[in-house]
């Protein structure tokens, strides 16, 4: 289960990554290059992590605190460090991806070892 939503969240973020050189910008999301960047980058994360369990649990946990840094800094800039604007969309936006990568990288960390206990005792 943890590695289907490391393949959602990476698949989303890298075509959105991509489309944003491609789109311009409106109201509700800022596009610029630094930002396709950023999509871009945790997006191929979150795909190469999803193919092995234990990467794919670290992942979770990295990228969801690194996007929930970014919504939090994002309720206090419209512009983080002068490279990425900020909307209230993309602060909800990233607080769901915060929530939902940590939520898979920690609630599903104790299944995955019991699956290898399991697995190591029916050898």
């Amino acid at each position: 289960m943890p590695k289907f939503w490391s393949q959602i969240f990476g698949g989303v973020l890298t075509l959105y990554g991509i489309a944003g050189f491609f789109l311009s910008s409106s109201e509700l999301f800022q596009l610029n290059p630094t930002h396709n960047i950023v999509h871009l980058v945790s997006g191929l994360l979150f795909l190469g992590a999803g193919r092995k369990e234990s990467w794919n649990q670290l992942a979770m946990k990295v990228l969801g605190i690194f996007y929930g840094l970014l919504a939090i800094m994002g309720l206090f800039s419209d512009q983080l460090f002068s490279l990425l604007d900020i909307t209230l969309i993309t602060e909800i936006v990233y607080f769901l991806i915060a929530l939902g990568a940590l939520y898979i990288g920690f609630a599903y960390e104790h299944t995955t070892k019991d699956e290898e206990k399991t697995e190591q005792s029916n050898v």
